[in-house]
C-alpha cells in the first residue's frame, strides 16, 4: 500500500499540501524534479524499503507523501538525483572542491539533466492529457554548477557581459551579519584564483555561465509549453513559471542565495490564465509565494482549506494595474542570527535578532532613491523604522482569506 493511501479522504483539520488538495479533488498529481527540497522530491534518511533517498535510485520517501500520485527524476547516466542534480557531462557530478563552477560541453540538451526533466514532462502530458492533471516540473539550472550545452554559452559574448555594478557591502551594515562568503560557490567549486574572492575575469565567466544556464531552461520549458500547444491542451492548462529564490550575482560582494536583500528573496513569477491574463502584461504590485495555493484553488473552482495563509491573485491577474499587497514578508537564519523583513512598495526594513531574541541590527532601504539596497539609512529614521517594525510583527500573523478578496484588502 502507497503511503499517501492511508490518509483519509477529508482532511478536515489537517494541513493539506498544495498538490494533496488538487489530489483530493479529483486532479492526478505528478512531481518531476525539484519540486520540494530534494532533486526527486523524497527525503534523505532512512525510507521506505530501508533504501536512504540521497544515495538510492528514487525509492525514499516522498518529502510531501499524500500529494503526489508520482513523485520522481530521470536521472540518467548520472545515477541518482542527487548526481543529476550537480551534474557534469558524461555521467560525472560534483565532487566537493574538486570540479569547476563552470561547464560547456558539447552534447545536446539531453546531455545535462534538465534536458531529460523537459522530456519526461513531454511524455508526462501525454499520459495525462485526458483527464485532470497537476504536473509539477522543477528544473535545475541555474543553480550552481553554471553547466549546460556549449550552443547557449555560444549565445553570449563574454567581454560585453556587464559586471554588478554594486560590487561592496551596503553602507552602515555589519557584513558579518548581513552577508556571507559565497558558501554556494566557495570552498565547494574550484576556479578561483583566490578562495573566497572573485576578479573581474572570474566573475564575467561566472555570468556568462548563470546567463546560458537560464537561456538553457528558457528553451526546456518553451519545449514543455509547445507540447501542451500541439495536444491542444492550451486552452484550458493553467501555467505558473516560478522560481524559489533569487541570486547574487556579484552585487553586495556576493554569489549566491541565503540573505536578506532583495537580489535573494525576490523571485521570477508568470502566471498564464487562458482567455484571462493579459498577454504580456507585468503587474507592479507587490505579491508573497504563498499566494500561488489559493491562486490556483480559485482559479481551477477549488475550495481553499481554511488554515492557508495567502492572498489569490486572481484579481491582480484580470487586471494588473491593480495594486497589489501593502507588504510582503520574509524569513532568513544564517547561523546564531534570524532576520525577519518586510517590503513595501518603497521600503525594505530588516530585523536581526540572536539566538537569544536580542537586536543586533536593523537595516533600511529607500527603493525610491536606492533600489539596489546600497546604504542602511535606519539610524536617521527612528519613527519611519518604529512604525514599519510595528507594520512587520502584524504581517507575522496568519493572513487568511477565502475566494474573491482582492489582494490588497487581506492585508488590513
Amino acid at each position: 500500500m502507497k503511503a499517501f493511501d492511508l490518509m483519509p479522504k477529508t482532511c478536515e483539520g489537517h494541513l493539506v499540501s498544495l498538490p494533496h488538495q488538487f489530489k483530493l479533488n479529483g486532479y492526478y498529481t505528478v512531481s518531476i524534479g525539484k519540486i520540494s527540497h530534494s532533486p526527486d522530491g523524497r527525503r534523505r534518511g532512512p525510507s521506505i524499503g530501508g533504501v536512504d533517498a540521497y544515495d538510492g535510485v528514487g525509492e525514499g520517501q516522498p518529502e510531501l507523501p499524500f500529494g503526489w500520485d508520482e513523485v520522481y527524476a530521470p536521472f540518467g547516466p548520472w545515477r541518482t538525483a542527487w548526481g543529476a542534480f550537480f551534474a557534469y557531462a558524461g555521467g560525472k557530478t560534483r565532487e566537493l572542491g574538486k570540479t569547476s563552477s563552470t561547464e560547456a560541453a558539447d552534447v545536446p540538451d539531453t546531455g545535462y539533466p534538465d534536458g531529460l526533466i523537459a522530456e519526461e514532462a513531454i511524455k508526462k502530458l501525454r499520459e495525462l492529457k485526458d483527464r485532470p492533471f497537476f504536473l509539477a516540473v522543477g528544473f535545475y539550472k541555474p543553480h550552481l554548477p553554471f553547466n549546460c550545452p556549449k550552443e547557449y554559452w555560444d549565445a553570449y559574448e563574454r567581454d560585453k557581459i556587464k559586471l554588478a555594478p554594486h560590487p561592496n557591502p551596503p553602507k552602515n551594515i555589519d557584513p558579518n551579519i548581513s552577508l556571507h562568503k559565497s558558501y554556494e560557490l566557495t570552498p565547494r567549486y574550484t576556479g578561483l584564483a583566490t578562495p573566497g574572492k572573485v576578479t573581474d575575469d572570474e566573475a564575467r565567466k561566472l555570468l556568462h555561465g548563470y546567463y546560458a544556464c537560464v537561456h538553457y531552461i528558457d528553451r526546456q520549458i518553451g519545449k514543455v509549453l509547445n507540447e501542451l500547444g500541439r495536444l491542444g491542451l492550451r486552452g484550458n492548462t493553467v501555467v505558473v513559471v516560478w522560481g524559489d529564490n533569487g541570486w547574487h550575482l556579484g552585487d553586495h560582494g556576493i554569489w549566491g542565495k541565503g540573505t536578506a536583500f532583495e537580489a535573494s528573496l525576490r523571485t521570477p513569477l508568470i502566471v498564464r490564465v487562458p482567455s484571462v491574463s493579459p498577454a504580456g502584461k507585468t503587474a507592479d504590485g507587490l505579491v508573497e509565494s504563498l499566494d500561488i495555493y489559493p491562486t490556483l484553488c480559485e482559479l481551477c473552482g477549488l475550495d481553499i482549506p481554511k488554515n492557508v495563509d495567502g492572498t489569490s491573485l486572481v484579481p491582480l491577474i484580470k487586471n494588473p494595474d491593480l495594486p497589489g499587497k501593502r507588504y510582503a514578508c520574509g524569513y532568513y537564519k544564517k547561523g546564531d542570527f534570524l532576520a525577519q523583513t518586510m517590503r513595501t512598495e518603497r521600503y525594505r526594513i530588516v530585523h536581526w535578532t540572536d539566538l537569544d531574541n536580542k537586536t543586533v541590527q536593523v537595516e533600511l532601504y529607500d527603493h525610491k532613491i536606492d533600489p539596489d539596497e546600497t546604504e542602511n539609512i535606519a539610524d536617521r529614521h527612528p519613527d519611519l523604522v518604529k512604525k514599519l517594525m510595528a507594520q512587520m510583527q502584524a504581517g507575522q500573523k496568519p493572513r487568511r482569506q477565502t475566494k474573491g478578496q482582492v489582494s490588497r484588502d487581506s492585508n488590513r
